[in-house]
Formats: structure tokens, sequence, C-alpha cells
């Protein structure tokens, strides 16, 4: 038997989109693509199958690849192995013989110089698909960056299915107005705020409601035009939409940064009150750990919510308690034990600056901890022109544990764990910062340099959970410039 893993992002040469209405909405400029990577978690060799389906209905191609290792991955190129043609766009199924995990990556990257927009943004488990999505923040225009997002919805059953979308307004100016769409089974439809009647500057929450079908969704945030300060096709940020399965009285964010490193990077938290009822003051507690920086590794910080978050809407925090040059992890609690909230990280540079990065991913809730994680890509000084590298902030539950992460690629296979246990820790470009707090086996530091691999950490501690996230960007000396990327690591079981 087969198991499935729903995407929504077009598998497409260009993601074509009307530039006005219609149930199409555009990404600034062109050349947009989504590549796959696919990780076999399974216990034998995997037959990984894509079967993409065009907006005018039916599959529209069908391919596939076998991974041969465990833990191993393959990747699936729009450009060249996905048999579509320039303007394309539609939704897609992956499947396969032995349990998988897959991520979609969305650039603008190949091209040409003007486009440096890149995203990652997890595959959809049948087991994470529902009849209502939730998409904490939704933007038109919005803010000095002049940020839109646009979602994407597929449905995820067998028969047609409507749904209506509705967005509740946090600032801005804007009236919203439901809108409904018919989506056969396995399509997509895409809208932006525009869409749901917010024409004019403003931001807030979308929610999506199906007639019976179940739903997976993605949201891609971007500049509004060619007009935003990044120019229209630098950047591109993504997630998937919440439903009731991500739900938690707790979750976990293991990438927060204030004016970190030499770009001075910050994050923002972005947390919404999906429970039955208002958060009161006090209600929402952010308790953070603190892994580099001033403050002092191991240092951990607390906030609560200064104002009531209103059932359906969103708390937001830019981490007041954190002082410049400071990375850390974060836990967010709703004390109410029947409370459930949803959150996202978003991550940018400074606004002013002349090299647009920004990043995306979505809070994890407690509940997905896990002994094992999976991280379908992990890239080491990889590609082009000084290639990129991918960061792993991996972050302990309930405690310390000593972690273990297995590296894998078709160049072989290699360990790194760490000598003590430890309540977080950042995993990034071995083959320059070999420590004595790590001992790698299988191989040496250098053994990592060059390579693109699928990645599992795993926690020795006997009970204590690990989450975790990719964070992939330029490696030092590259000279590409091109758009951060985040995504989630999946838990195993």
């Amino acid at each position: 038997m087969k198991k499935s893993i729903k995407y929504v992002v077009a598998i497409a040469i260009v993601i074509a989109i009307m530039a006005t209405g219609g149930a199409s909405a555009a990404l600034p400029g062109s050349g947009w693509n989504t590549n796959v990577q696919v990780q076999n978690v399974g216990t034998g060799p995997a037959t990984v199958q894509i079967t993409s389906y065009g907006v005018s209905g039916g599959p529209k191609t069908s391919v596939s690849k076998t991974i041969t290792d465990i833990g191993g991955s393959a990747t699936f190129l729009a450009s060249t192995e996905l048999n579509l043609t320039s303007g394309d766009q539609g939704a897609g199924i992956i499947s396969s013989d032995q349990p998988l995990f897959g991520i979609l990556f969305v650039t603008n990257y190949a091209a040409g110089t003007a486009n440096t927009a890149s995203a990652i943004v997890r595959g959809i488990g049948s087991e994470k698909t529902a009849t209502t999505l939730n998409f904490p923040l939704a933007k038109k225009n919005w803010g000095g960056a002049k940020k839109t997002t646009t979602f994407y919805v597929q449905n995820a059953g067998s028969n047609s299915t409507t749904i209506t979308a509705t967005m509740s307004v946090l600032g801005g100016t804007c009236t919203p107005t439901p809108k409904t769409y018919s989506i056969p089974a396995s399509q997509q439809v895409n809208f932006t705020p525009q869409d749901l009647g917010c024409t004019a500057a403003s931001y807030g929450g979308v929610t999506v409601v199906s007639s019976g079908e179940k739903l997976a969704g993605v949201v891609l945030e971007h500049d509004d035009s060619a007009a935003s300060p990044a120019g229209g096709s630098r950047v591109v940020q993504g997630t998937t939409g919440f439903t009731p399965a991500d739900y938690d009285t707790k979750l976990l964010a293991p990438i927060i940064k204030k004016g970190w490193g030499a770009n001075k990077n910050v994050t923002g938290l972005q947390v919404q009150n999906v429970g039955p009822a208002d958060i009161p003051i006090g209600g929402l507690v952010i308790s953070y750990t603190i892994v580099g920086g001033p403050m002092g590794v191991g240092t951990v910080v607390n906030e609560t919510n200064t104002a009531v978050v209103a059932k359906g809407a969103a708390f937001n925090s830019l981490h007041p308690s954190l002082v410049n040059g400071t990375l850390a992890s974060a836990e967010v609690a709703v004390k109410n034990p029947t409370g459930r909230i949803v959150g996202i990280v978003n991550e940018n540079r400074p606004l002013g600056t002349t090299v647009f990065r920004n990043t995306t991913y979505s809070m994890l809730a407690a509940k997905d901890a896990a002994t094992k994680v999976s991280l379908p890509l992990v890239k080491e000084y990889y590609g082009g022109q000084g290639g990129r590298c991918t960061g792993i902030q991996v972050f302990a539950v309930g405690g310390s544990a000593i972690m273990k992460l297995t590296y894998t690629s078709s160049a072989g296979t290699y360990a790194v764990q760490t000598n003590s246990a430890v309540a977080s820790k950042t995993f990034l470009r071995i083959s320059d910062n070999f420590t004595s707090d790590i001992t790698i086996t299988g191989g040496t530091a250098a053994n990592f340099k060059g390579k693109n691999f699928a990645v599992t950490a795993e926690s020795l501690t006997s009970g204590v959970k690990l989450v975790a996230v990719g964070n992939e960007s330029f490696c030092p000396g590259a000279t590409r410039d091109e758009d951060d990327a985040n995504y989630e690591g999946f838990p195993l079981p």
C-alpha cells in the first residue's frame, strides 16, 4: 500500500498566475519553480511517485524515482524531471511504498540575477489534512516592506468540495468579504487578501472551511509588487496552514533571533488563539532559553501577554525581554488547559538593508516532539558559487538531551553526537565548526563539505524528546545572493 503526502504549491516551470481576478493571484516577477525533496524513512528501498494535477483538471504528469538508502533522499526538479512546461501550475500528490517525508523548494533563483527568492515548505501528510485551515498571518501590501500573502488550498479528498475563505483584520483599512471557491478532487485554488475584500494595506489572519472534503494549505509571503522595497522578486517566505491536528497548549520555536549575527537578523512570533475562549492578560507565557549571546547560554527568560488575545485573534512579540545579539529557543504556553494555539516565526533583516533575505517557519506543537526527527534536506557548501549551508537548530523538550545527528548522502553516512546533554544546540557547517563538545563517527569533519544530506536527529536521553528546524542560507565566501529558507523537522514514530 502506498503512503501519500499531499502537497499544494504548484510543481511548475513557472507559477503562471493571472494578474487580477478569479481564483488566481500573482507572485511578482517571473521564473518561479517548485522543486521537491523527499526522504525515505522506511525499512527498505522506496519507490516514490509524484503525480501533478493542472488547474484544468485530471492528472497532468507522473514521474518516479527509487531511493535505495534508508534515510536517504531524492530530488525532483521542475525544470528537468517533472515533465512540465513553462506556465504549468497546479497541485500534486507524492506517494511511496515506504514511509517518506517531503519538502517543497519554491524559488526563482535560476531565472536571472534580479531573482533571488527562496522558500522551503513541508509536504503535508494525510494525517494533517482537515476541513478547517488556519493561517495566523495574512498581509496585503503591509508594513514598510509592503508584503502580501498568497494562499494555496488543495482539495485532499476524492470528491469535489466547496471552500469558504474568511479574513479577520487586525490592522489597516479593510472590510473583508468571505469568498467561496469550488475545487475538484486533488486540485487547488489560490487567492490573496485582495480577493477577500482587502484592497488597501491591511493585515490579520485567514480561516478556510470546506463543505465536506479535507484540505491541505500553504501560504507564501512575498513582495506586493515590483514597487516594494526588495524589488518584487528577491524574497519569498512559506509555511503550511494549520489544522486541528496542530492545535496545542504549548508551541515550540527552536530559532529566535534578536539582532543576531553579522546581519543582525530579527524574528517575530505570531501566535493565533484557536481555542474556545479569549486568552486573558498573563494567560500566555513565552519562555526563552538562551543559546548564544550576552545573556548567557542556558539562561531562561519569561514574557507574558499584556493585552487580552481574543478568540480567533493573534498575539505578536518581537522579544522585548531579550537584548540585541541574542540567539534563543522558545516555548509558548497557554495557561488555561482548554486553550489552544498555533503560531509562526518570521525572520528578516532590519528594514533599510540593501540585501533582502526573509524566511518563515511554523511553530511546532509540543505533542509533536519525538525521540527522532527527520530533516530531508541539509546542505554544507553544496551548489555553485560557494554553495548553500543549512544550520539545524535542535531543541530538547522537557529537559536536556544527548543529541545524535545522522547525516546520509550518496557519498556515505556520518554521525555527530554531543558529548553531554544540552537544552538546545546549533549544528552548522561541521567542516568549519568542529569543536570538542561533539564527536564524529564514520568520517571526519572534512567529509561533510560539498554535500547534500538527509539528516535524522535523535535524543539519546530517556524521556526527553526533540524538535528541530533547518535554516538554509548562503555559506561564508559564497558569491550567490539568494534568500534564506527555513523548514520544520518531521517527527518520526
